[in-house]
Parts: C-alpha cells; structure tokens; sequence
C-alpha cells in the first residue's frame, strides 16, 4: 500500500474527495451541493451529471472517471473495469467455457 493518495474536487460542492472508491460512494450519496433528480437516485456523480439508484452501477461508473481497472485477467495483461467484460474475455480469447469463468 501507498502511503500518498490521490484525491480529487466536487464539481457540486468544491469539497476534496479521496479517489478511494468507498470514499467517493459515500461522498456521491451524501453531496449537500448536488440537486437530485429525484429521491430514488441516492447516487449523484461527482463530476457529470450521471446518477442512479443502484450502488454497483455508481461504482462502475466512478471506475471510469478513475480509469481503474481491477478486473484483471491471470492469463494475459487484459484488464477492465466491468466483471462481465472479464468473463466475456476468458470466453472468447482464452476459450474458457461460461460455467467455469
């Protein structure tokens, strides 16, 4: 582990937010400086206008902003940010077969 971290600004509130992706959950739920759409999406983007309701969505879409990856291949160097994306990988470039990815 590293000890310097990244962080980065609110659009909304101009806070300073760690990249952590648990820290940016929590802020992207709790911004005080974001107008939501509606009360069902708790998750509010902190630097575009994307929201949703669904916790894992938030995270996928926050991995982009980060350009994290942590998905990550043990037969190549092919990595992505979406699960699903990993296991259609293993399928068609390492002929793995859906039941056992």
């Amino acid at each position: 582990a590293q000890n310097s971290q990244e962080f980065l600004k609110c659009e909304y509130c101009d806070g300073i937010v760690s990249t952590d992706l648990n820290e940016l959950m929590f802020h992207c739920k709790s911004c005080d400086g974001v107008t939501r759409p509606d009360a069902s999406h708790r998750y509010v983007c902190y630097t575009c206008e994307y929201h949703t309701h669904d916790s894992s969505k938030m995270k996928r879409h926050l991995r982009i902003h980060a350009r994290k990856k942590p998905f990550k291949c043990l037969y190549c160097i092919y990595s992505t940010k979406i699960k699903g994306s990993l296991k259609l990988h293993l399928q068609l470039k390492h002929k793995m077969l859906a039941n056992h990815v």
